[in-house]
């Protein structure tokens, strides 16, 4: 019988590892590993649509797409407009908010840096497989950074150079990131959205329904500290709000009962916003290696290609 990639892995992924690894281009590729692990080939593929439209040549376009038979015809020029060659496009959205930079004892990484390598491993496993990847950071001002989908490895540098920041964002709308990239963002592509998704589900169904047109794929990746998710304080606690300072005492006792109600609540609100479109949604804590939830998915992916 043949082992599972999810099975394999607990041999040699560690996360304490993961976080001591000096690099974050060795964390990608440390990740990678695992990833990959029992799969033959790799589930982050398109389905290869052979979409083509055509439109009037413009000044600047290349003569190379002029399609000839038409010109025949017409006495016109059109260039013919196809859907990349590659196989994915992959558009990675990471939230660099300074809420991403919380962390407790019990994990071994910050969200942030938990992210960053999630988000560069995808990246390193896109470019191996030469498909084309993008990478835009959402912080203070919305959309402060972005790279439109390349296959340079240059291009790639820059964004493994661009997720060596920290996580000082004073709170930016993730919406409204996300209502700035929809535009730029290519038919038939994947969006990985990183982010602890502090903000309402219901603000994120504008752009959610712009990349759908899009014949888009949405997916949420959550990440989350384990005292987010379980709020297993055992003593009162003040609690700071990282990105705007505010203080607030709490009585776990008292108060535990009503918060995991409404991060329950909180984490089926992303989850219903996104599925409407067609997209997933997957939690990733800071504590676990996250090779079970995104193995979880590129196996559910991998089924429907």
């Amino acid at each position: 019988m043949t082992q599972t990639a999810t099975s394999l892995i607990p041999e040699f992924l560690d996360l304490d590892l993961l976080a001591r690894l000096p690099s974050l281009d060795l964390q990608a590729r440390y990740l990678v590993e695992g990833f990959m692990t029992g799969m033959h080939r790799s589930p982050l593929r398109g389905h290869n649509v052979e979409f083509k439209e055509f439109r009037s040549y413009q000044v600047g376009d290349e003569p190379r797409t002029i399609d000839w038979k038409v010109f025949a015809r017409s006495d016109r020029l059109h260039i013919k407009l196809r859907e990349e060659e590659t196989n994915l496009t992959a558009y990675l959205v990471i939230d660099a908010s300074r809420s991403m930079d919380f962390k407790t004892s019990r994990a071994p990484m910050k969200k942030w840096e938990y992210a960053r390598t999630v988000a560069a491993a995808i990246i390193l496993m896109l470019h191996r497989q030469q498909d084309a990847a993008s990478l835009a950071v959402i912080d203070d001002e919305d959309l402060s950074f972005y790279i439109p989908p390349t296959l340079r490895g240059s291009e790639m540098r820059r964004m493994m150079g661009a997720l060596h920041r920290s996580a000082d964002g004073a709170g930016g709308s993730l919406a409204a990131g996300l209502g700035k990239l929809a535009p730029l963002v290519r038919r038939r592509s994947i969006v990985f959205v990183i982010s602890d998704f502090y903000e309402q589900p219901a603000s994120l169904d504008l752009p959610l329904g712009r990349l759908h047109y899009q014949h888009c794929e949405t997916v949420f990746v959550h990440v989350m500290d384990p005292a987010e998710l379980d709020f297993d304080f055992d003593q009162p606690v003040t609690l700071q709000e990282l990105e705007t300072g505010a203080r607030m005492p709490v009585s776990p006792s008292i108060q535990r009962k009503a918060y995991l109600q409404r991060m329950d609540a909180h984490r089926t609100g992303l989850r219903d916003v996104v599925q409407r479109y067609g997209g997933d949604y997957l939690l990733l804590r800071t504590d676990e290696m996250p090779i079970d939830a995104m193995g979880a998915y590129m196996a559910k992916r991998k089924g429907m290609l």
